[in-house]
């Protein structure tokens, strides 16, 4: 860990670089490792900066950066073509000579002392090529390798971390890994869950109905609910205990999805990078739910996000106006810093006579944003509505933590 450079990115992403030197086990190139933490887990990467690509590069080690050898000697010499170059026509000596022709001197004064020049070269020539000589002869090779690559460096230039922005600030500030205490807080953070952690709340709201009791009261029993309310409910997650209850998981109950309230059991869905638990509030106060989680390890259990996300099933579409939001953000909140209306984005859904479902949203007044796969306005099969209420309450948290 100490050979790492520590960075923080846009101030809610740690990253941490790790050079690696050319004579790696694979193949000598320049390599930075990565490490990502930020909100949605951790992740490394490993880059390796390559000339060519690699399906364009030699597959044996070492192979592209090797010399290519002397050219090879071939014995198949050029084709000679032997002619006669004439210098005059055929019938020059039918021609008879004039006076001027004699005025100019002839050539072999000029050939004689030309060729004694080129016997005096000759001989020194002669005389150099046997004269014995002691340096060694040098082949010509590529030069070597640079071993001193910035690859930490070219990593960030490449992605643009250390251009400037608007105001001449930096979007990246390193950290300095020398202070007392830095690697602790590096092990204490990854011994926290990697997954995201959100709860989402449901209700059902009856024809005509506007004040929060009456509709925490709905849950209390099946009879006042709708069949199709208990089967989405099923598809948001599966049920479980909450952490602290000994009680055994009802198989069948008459509750109309109150018994998911919180206290002791709960819907709970989770994959790889995220985790989501779903409760349906009653009249009684929720509790300071924590997400359920198979360790006993306290640091590795997070507590409900501070973004409600409330999923509202509606007898009649036109009740969305007066759904009492303060009132129930109050009672679902606990006192919980960060609960307010502003930040709550609710869900409404409406069963029609088709067998589809309406999709009605209301985003946070502070900050509206879309969040797919659900649209304001949409309508839902069936079978699509319970993955897509639970990818969109996912997307909505996602959203608000990136905010």
């Amino acid at each position: 860990m100490t050979s790492f450079k520590y960075f923080v990115l846009h101030s809610s992403i740690l990253l941490a670089l790790l050079e690696d030197p050319l004579g790696n086990y694979q193949e000598p190139q320049p390599v930075v490792n990565v490490i990502l933490r930020g909100g949605f887990g951790r992740h490394a990467w490993n880059f390796q900066l390559r000339q060519l690509p690699r399906h364009k590069s030699s597959t044996n080690r070492g192979r592209s950066h090797s010399g290519p050898g002397r050219p090879i000697h071939l014995n198949m010499g050029p084709q000679q073509h032997v002619g006669h170059h004439a210098f005059f026509p055929d019938n020059i000596s039918r021609i008879p000579q004039c006076a001027a022709e004699r005025s100019i001197p002839e050539l072999e004064g000029d050939t004689n002392e030309m060729s004694q020049l080129l016997r005096v070269q000759t001989e020194i020539e002669k005389e150099l090529a046997e004269r014995p000589t002691n340096l060694d002869r040098v082949e010509c090779t590529p030069p070597g390798l640079c071993a001193e690559f910035q690859t930490a460096r070219l990593f960030l230039s490449h992605f643009g971390f250390i251009n400037k922005l608007e105001g001449g600030r930096c979007s990246i500030v390193a950290l300095d890994s020398k202070k007392d205490g830095f690697f602790k807080e590096i092990e204490f953070l990854d011994k926290m869950e990697p997954r995201t952690s959100d709860t989402c709340h449901v209700f059902y709201v009856r024809a005509g109905q506007s004040h929060y009791q009456d509709i925490l009261a709905n849950v209390e029993s099946k009879e006042f609910v709708s069949n199709n309310f208990l089967q989405i409910l099923g598809s948001l997650g599966w049920p479980i205990n909450v952490p602290g209850s000994n009680q055994e998981l009802e198989k069948n109950s008459g509750s109309g999805g109150g018994r998911y309230s919180g206290h002791k059991e709960a819907l709970y869905w989770a994959d790889s990078m995220s985790q989501m638990t779903f409760l349906v509030p009653t009249l009684k106060p929720l509790p300071f739910i924590r997400h359920h989680h198979a360790g006993n390890d306290e640091r590795s259990k997070r507590q409900i996000t501070t973004y409600p996300v409330f999923v509202v099933w509606l007898e009649s579409l036109e009740d969305h106006v007066t759904f009492p939001l303060e009132d129930m953000v109050t009672h679902t909140g606990c006192g919980q810093e960060g609960w307010h209306v502003q930040h709550c984005t609710v869900i409404f859904l409406h069963a029609l006579q088709s067998g589809l479902f309406r999709v009605k949203l209301q985003p946070s007044p502070t900050r509206p944003s879309v969040a797919t796969p659900l649209v304001d306005g949409i309508v839902v099969s069936r079978t699509k509505v319970g993955s897509f209420v639970r990818q969109t309450a996912l997307n909505i948290c996602r959203r608000k933590r990136l905010d």
